[in-house]
């Protein structure tokens, strides 16, 4: 499993791999796990959306960087968040 977060006040998370570094300057794509959960429980972090094991960083900051309004930008995290929600949480006309 694998969350979509940002970071709060500026700050950046880092842990040990990239799938454990949440950016101070744009919403992440991040491995779940106990590192992650207690940044989260903190306050230092703010879970947008729990993804399926299929997403990735590297796509997510591949559309962020192409996308240049705030209105374009929110609407990105709704869209990647519905395009990789787990099976079970993703709603009936979505496509995967």
């Amino acid at each position: 499993m694998k969350l979509l977060v940002e970071t709060k006040d500026n700050l950046q998370v880092v842990g040990t791999g990239e799938e454990l570094h949440a950016h101070h300057n744009r919403p992440s794509v991040v491995r779940s796990g106990a590192f992650m959960s207690s940044h989260v429980s903190a306050g230092n972090l703010i879970m947008l959306a729990q993804l399926e094991d299929d997403a990735s960083d590297a796509e997510f900051r591949k559309r962020w960087d192409a996308t240049k309004s705030d209105e374009d930008k929110a609407k990105l995290k709704t869209d990647f968040a519905a395009e990789f929600a787990p099976e079970g949480a993703k709603p009936k006309n979505t496509p995967k």
